[in-house]
């Protein structure tokens, strides 16, 4: 009987835990009004990124990679292209809008081993966190976009002068 107890405990500890912890992963998002965004051109998609609401988004940064997916070799690659950050007429808003042929540049040396597929991408663009807009990109069909949320150390270090 005290076996089964303790089983019955250790299973109820186990399944309270498991069940705490998917609501602690539920993320919150503020409900977003894309509607004044312009349609993509053709050959482009558009690419939207909601961020889910955090307590100090003063203190996070997001980081967009833009690129795609080649057989590279050993050398250091880099998509060519360009982006630039348009306003919506009457609105405000930023967007991005994102130019490549997917043509990408490297350096020249001799590499022993044969290309491997990898993610070959422009210089990384860094923005603002703000949940109560969407980050919204143009981009060529052939071309993904990857971002990636940066958090500021809760510890300010002093800067020493001479």
């Amino acid at each position: 009987m005290n076996k089964l107890a303790i089983i019955i405990t250790v299973f109820t500890t186990v399944l309270f835990a498991t069940n705490a912890s998917a609501q602690k992963k539920q993320q919150k998002f503020e409900k977003l009004d894309i509607s004044m965004y312009p349609k993509a051109k053709e050959s482009f998609k558009q690419v939207i990124i909601q961020l889910p609401i955090e307590k100090n988004e003063d203190d996070l940064k997001i980081e967009l990679i833009i690129g795609t997916e080649k057989m590279v070799d050993c050398n250091y690659h880099n998509l060519m292209g360009k982006t630039t950050e348009e306003i919506v007429d009457g609105w405000g808003y930023n967007y991005y809008m994102v130019e490549s042929s997917g043509v990408s540049a490297s350096t020249r040396m001799a590499c022993p081993n044969p290309p491997t597929k990898k993610f070959v991408s422009m210089t990384p663009i860094m923005t603002r966190y703000n949940s109560k807009l969407p980050i919204v990109l143009y981009v060529p069909q052939n071309i993904e976009v990857k971002y990636r949320i940066w958090r500021a150390d809760t510890i300010m270090q002093k800067a020493k002068s001479k």
